[in-house]
C-alpha cells in the first residue's frame, strides 16, 4: 500500500522537536509517498498509521509485507535500525490536546539522550525491533476491538453478489445512500464514479482519481471493498435529514475464501465521515478505520 507522509500539524509536531520533514510541510497536505526509495534522506522512519495503535499496526505491517522488501530493508533509517512506531490513533491522528505529547514522542524517538525523558518510550512508543515484544507482552491490547454503536441506529445492508449490489432499507436522500453508492461503485470498479461522490477538498487531497484507485487496491483493508462477495453492514443515526454532517459506519466482510486469496482483512470496519455540498448533495469528506 502506498506511504502516507504527513504535513497539517504534524510537521510542526517534528519542528518542535528539533527535527525537519522529509516529505511534508507546516499546513501542507499528506503526500503520498509512492515508493519507499523517497526516505532515502530520513535519518529516522516514524511510523504512525491514522487511527492504529500499535497493535493494530503490527498487524497491518504483517499484513503489508513492506518490512520484507527489499527496497524497504534498502533505506539508510531501517539499515541503522532509525525505525519507530508510534500510536496513531491517540497522538496522531487529530490535532487536539496530544499535540505536546505528540512532539514529545517525536523528541524522544530522534535524539537517543531523549528516550523515556517524557515518559513515552515503551507505552505510546517503540523502536520497530521492539514492537513485537511490546505486542507480545502479557496485558496488551488486541488489534481490533469491539464497536458499541449509539441507541437509536437504523441499519441498512448491502450485499454485493455477482457484481450487483442489493440495497435494503435506505433512502436516496440519506448519508446511508450515498454510503451505499460509493460501495456500490467501488465493487464495480467504477473508481472515477466512488472519487466523484468525494467532497471538493478531499479530492484535491487523493491528487485524481488515479491515486484514489491506486491507494484502495494497495490497502488490505480497504481493497476489501472491491470484491463482490463481500457483505457490508451500513448504519447511521436517525434524524440525519436535516444536519449538516454525518458519520456512517459500515462493517464490511468478505468471504473466507476470498480474504485468503486475496491477502485482504476479511473484516473490517469502516466510518464514512461526510458533509452536505453548497447544493445539498452528501459528499465525502474523508473514510476512517475504526479500531
Amino acid at each position: 500500500a502506498p506511504l502516507m507522509g504527513s504535513g497539517y500539524w504534524i510537521a510542526e509536531c517534528v519542528q518542535a522537536a528539533g527535527c525537519s520533514m522529509v516529505h511534508g510541510t507546516k499546513g501542507g497536505h499528506s503526500r503520498v509517498i509512492e515508493r519507499a526509495s523517497m526516505l532515502a534522506d530520513a535519518d529516522l522512519i516514524l511510523l504512525a498509521p491514522c487511527g492504529f495503535s500499535l497493535e493494530r499496526t503490527r498487524a497491518e505491517l504483517s499484513s503489508l509485507q513492506l518490512l520484507q522488501s527489499d527496497e524497504w530493508r534498502a533505506l539508510p533509517a531501517v539499515r541503522s535500525g532509525a525505525v519507530a512506531v508510534a500510536d496513531g490513533n491517540l497522538y496522531f491522528n487529530r490535532s487536539s490536546c496530544g499535540v505536546v505529547e505528540a512532539a514529545e514522542i517525536v523528541a524522544e524517538a530522534a535524539h537517543p539522550e531523549l528516550r523515556g525523558l517524557f515518559g513515552h518510550h515503551g507505552r505510546h512508543w517503540v523502536s520497530l525491533s521492539e514492537l513485537d515484544a511490546f505486542c507480545d507482552r502479557d496485558g496488551a491490547a488486541s488489534p481490533t476491538k469491539p464497536v458499541a454503536l449509539a441507541s437509536g441506529v437504523a441499519a441498512a445492508a448491502v450485499e454485493n453478489g455477482g457484481g450487483a449490489a442489493k440495497l435494503r432499507g435506505t433512502d436516496t436522500a440519506t448519508p446511508s445512500a450515498h454510503v451505499d453508492a460509493q460501495l456500490k461503485a467501488l465493487s464495480d470498479g467504477d473508481f472515477a464514479s466512488a472519487f466523484a461522490l468525494n467532497s471538493a477538498a478531499n479530492r484535491a487531497r487523493l491528487s485524481g482519481a488515479a491515486n484514489f484507485e491506486a491507494i484502495v487496491k494497495g490497502s488490505p483493508s480497504f481493497s476489501v471493498l472491491l470484491h463482490s462477495s463481500t457483505v457490508c453492514v451500513v448504519q447511521c443515526e436517525d434524524g440525519e435529514g436535516s444536519a449538516a454532517a454525518a458519520a456512517v459506519r459500515v462493517q464490511a466482510t468478505a468471504a473466507a475464501d476470498t480474504a485468503a486469496a486475496a491477502n485482504i482483512a476479511d473484516e473490517v470496519r469502516f466510518v464514512f465521515d461526510l458533509s452536505r455540498s453548497g447544493a445539498g448533495r452528501w459528499e465525502t469528506d474523508g473514510v476512517r478505520i475504526e479500531c
